[in-house]
């Protein structure tokens, strides 16, 4: 028998599908605009956005975002080159030195 789920639990299942779906249309969009991009006119303005002109709080929030990825990419390393190729084997391996490197570093909440 199924467990009924209350009015919150639904509303943060929602919330969760909501986000998800909100992350994936990022992720779309940021591959639209490397896809299609001068390489140094878009990096250079994305970067200067994002480290001069982007709230100090929401940098911190970001760089976990990016770790979180890089953590993402070494875990598909360590699985083996069987879950990787050529056209991504730098970065995994990049992100098993980013990760270990920042192995007891923690980015908080601020």
């Amino acid at each position: 028998m199924e467990k009924e789920l209350s009015e919150s639990e639904l509303r943060s299942l929602e919330r969760d599908r909501k986000d998800r779906e909100a992350g994936a249309r990022i992720v779309r969009e940021l591959e639209d605009a490397v896809n299609n991009m001068d390489d140094y006119v878009f990096s250079s303005g994305f970067v200067e956005q994002l480290t001069c002109r982007t709230h100090r709080t929401l940098q911190q929030n970001i760089a976990r975002l990016f770790l979180k990825a890089f953590v993402a990419w070494a875990e598909i390393g360590d699985k083996g080159e069987g879950h990787y190729d050529l056209r991504n084997e730098d970065t995994v391996k990049l992100a098993q030195k980013i990760r270990d490197a920042a192995k007891n570093s923690y980015l908080p909440l601020v």
